[in-house]
């Protein structure tokens, strides 16, 4: 990257810390260069992690570190995840047994198996998930046990971990804080250990991301592109991560 250009990066996240409604037109002038430079340097950033672009607005600065709660990312994306949620449950077949990891999104994929009649068994670690779950006769539900985090809904720790190591299930449906071509990340190391013994233990991966999950880095890596199978979203990758997706055979299946 030209010094140039660096410079005009340090200059563009500082102005959106400083303003993040910031209009585009409003940079440019600022920056000395054409919106469609400003457009280029936001499509650079954001696939690098160091800046957030709301869809539909401006963009946010956002730190790699940073998370909400579950109660507050459950407000976020709403219609989007549902359609992902619903997708989801026609990839569980009769008889199957899967695990499902804690958030926002596996939580509304447990609701909507709240009505359908399959008789599986789910093995998650995710509190108001398996109450969910647990209300269908048909699912057997079993709750990992753990240390429980009252603010993100799920249980965590060594006796999570080695508990979930004594199953073997036919799929994994996991969801995501980031996803780049490097792979699927979590801000979470506690979550991320979870997903990884998951995987593992899986014939499947099926992930589950709604597109502000695109070119996000988050703080851990938990899994490489190579380790999906199925990718439920509701507006397919482009560019880099679209291609490295389908160089990697991961079937992507966009949500109706």
């Amino acid at each position: 990257m030209s010094v140039r250009k660096t410079e005009r990066h340090k200059r563009l996240i500082a102005e959106i810390s400083t303003n993040p409604s910031i209009m585009i037109r409003d940079l440019a002038e600022t920056l000395g260069v054409s919106r469609e430079t400003v457009r280029r340097d936001f499509q650079e950033l954001n696939r690098t992690g160091r800046l957030h672009r709301r869809y539909g607005g401006g963009a946010t600065f956002t730190p790699i570190g940073f998370e909400t709660n579950l109660e507050a990312r459950s407000q976020r994306m709403i219609k989007e995840r549902q359609r992902v949620a619903l997708r989801s449950a026609d990839f569980i077949n009769e008889h199957e047994v899967i695990f499902m990891c804690s958030g926002s999104t596996t939580l509304l994929l447990a609701q909507v198996l709240q009505t359908v009649e399959k008789k599986i068994t789910v093995i998650t670690n995710s509190l108001p998930g398996s109450i969910a779950l647990a209300s269908n006769p048909s699912i057997r539900t079993i709750l990992a046990p753990g240390q429980v985090d009252y603010s993100e809904g799920f249980v965590w720790g060594h006796d999570t971990t080695e508990y979930l190591k004594k199953f073997h299930a036919d799929a994994a449906f996991v969801t995501v804080d980031g996803i780049t071509p490097d792979g699927a990340m979590e801000i979470d190391p506690r979550t991320a250990w979870v997903m990884r013994i998951m995987i593992a233990q899986s014939r499947r991966v099926v992930m589950m991301v709604d597109h502000s999950k695109f070119y996000q880095a988050s703080l851990e890596k938990f899994c490489d592109i190579k380790d999906i199978h199925v990718m439920i979203v509701d507006r397919a990758p482009d560019g880099e991560l679209g291609a490295a997706l389908r160089q990697a055979g991961v079937m992507i299946d966009v949500a109706p």
